[in-house]
């Protein structure tokens, strides 16, 4: 099964198209598919802020878990998929 996050993610990285496919076995038709749909649909994927969460972690209260579940909120108010 194609990992559509996958080939987003790494188009993020910019890997060509063929580099995609190669490293996830899938056709380069399928990766050129799937960019241009997350295209049309806005969807991209986002470089979390890993200095916000290693600064946010300094504090005792403050948990991984809990971060996530801001982060999720977050992506939910900007319709960000995760």
């Amino acid at each position: 099964m194609t990992d559509y996050r996958e080939i987003i993610r790494q188009k993020r990285l910019e890997f060509s198209n063929l580099a995609i496919a190669s490293s996830l076995r899938c056709s380069h038709n399928t990766v050129s598919e799937v960019l241009k749909l997350s295209e049309t649909h806005s969807l991209e994927w986002s470089i979390p802020d890993y200095e916000y969460v290693y600064n946010k972690l300094a504090n005792p209260s403050i948990t991984l878990s809990l971060l996530w579940t801001e982060y999720g909120a977050k992506c939910e108010a900007e319709h960000i998929i995760i």
